[in-house]
């Protein structure tokens, strides 16, 4: 066998020629198998670019906006607005069944904060709130025409305050359970009458 490959090597060497054709032959073959090899993996990684790149696709805003639940049905009513951890915090406005509407702030799921109140068949209230409830300084127009500017405690007119009728006349002084109690002074036609109050009346 060995001396059969000894025969074409020497007649090869013989014939330059056709050593050297077949050495570009040999070298054409080799450099095409290379090409072939290195297209493939170049063509597998771009396969394996493009399928992270269709993974990125574009967000879907209107599944987000679902997802968040900005208006959120509760027990009494709708509540749209900003929340943390699920609960309402921040600036929003709740609307009860019965029409009365709450905007401003919102912590801990509760009223908190400032804001204002609208009370259907009531009044408007534009003041501080703590716990679901009118606490601090505010302001409350009565349907009828009153108003009340001062403080709150427990959603009741309680501490230093001025109630205003709406022909005019007012009160300035203390309340006590939504009425006036204490020392305070109620004007009424160019007239005023200072000293304790009880439970709306004036005490002689």
């Amino acid at each position: 066998m060995m001396k059969k490959y000894n025969e074409i090597f020497n007649r090869l060497i013989q014939d330059k020629k056709k050593l050297v054709l077949y050495i570009i032959l040999i070298l054409c073959i080799g450099l095409n198998i290379f090409q072939f090899t290195y297209s493939r993996i170049e063509k597998s990684k771009l396969l394996n670019h493009y399928n992270n790149v269709c993974v990125s696709l574009p967000v879907n805003e209107n599944q987000v906006l679902e997802s968040a639940l900005l208006t959120v049905d509760e027990t009494n009513g709708t509540y749209k607005g900003e929340r943390v951890n699920g609960k309402k915090e921040g600036k929003g406005t709740y609307k009860w069944e019965d029409g009365s509407i709450y905007n401003g702030d919102f912590k801990d799921d509760m009223i908190e904060g400032n804001g204002n109140l609208v009370v259907k068949n009531v009044g408007e209230y534009q003041g501080q709130f703590s716990k679901n409830k009118k606490n601090g300084t505010g302001l409350f127009k009565f349907k009828n025409g009153d108003i009340y500017e001062g403080t709150w405690l427990d959603d009741k007119m309680e501490g230093q305050g001025t109630y205003t009728f709406k022909n005019g006349s007012k009160y300035v002084g203390t309340f006590s359970n939504n009425m006036f109690n204490g020392e305070g002074t109620y004007y009424v036609d160019g007239d005023s009458y200072s000293g304790s109050w009880k439970n709306n009346r004036y005490l002689k």
